[in-house]
């Protein structure tokens, strides 16, 4: 995916966009040839979870913090998505506060 090169931040968002969507669609296929060789095509009933969330910080060298936010997700149709989601958001609200020499770290537990 970046093959050594340095791209600019929306190069790189875009990027994570097409990954994303490709991977998302390759999920959906996958799951079609799971219910065509199971041969059940039964109905899975649908049961409530959370909204994804998502969190962001600003320290500064020492660790003080600045800035942060988080924010609830709706409507996003799997948890890698989500997790992309958080990342735009991230990203767009550090650009907002006009932020800039900012070191993304993620934690993906």
């Amino acid at each position: 995916m970046f093959e050594g090169k340095q791209s600019g931040l929306l190069e790189l968002v875009e990027n994570f966009f097409v990954e994303s969507e490709m991977w998302s669609l390759a999920q959906v296929e996958e799951q079609k040839e799971e219910l065509e060789e199971r041969g059940d095509g039964t109905a899975c009933q649908k049961i409530w979870v959370p909204p994804p969330r998502g969190a962001w910080v600003l320290r500064n060298e020492k660790g003080k913090v600045f800035l942060h936010g988080r924010r609830a997700f709706s409507e996003i149709g799997s948890l890698h998505d989500a997790k992309l989601q958080v990342l735009v958001w991230s990203v767009e609200s550090i650009i907002s506060h006009h932020q800039n020499k900012v070191i993304f770290a993620l934690d993906d537990g």
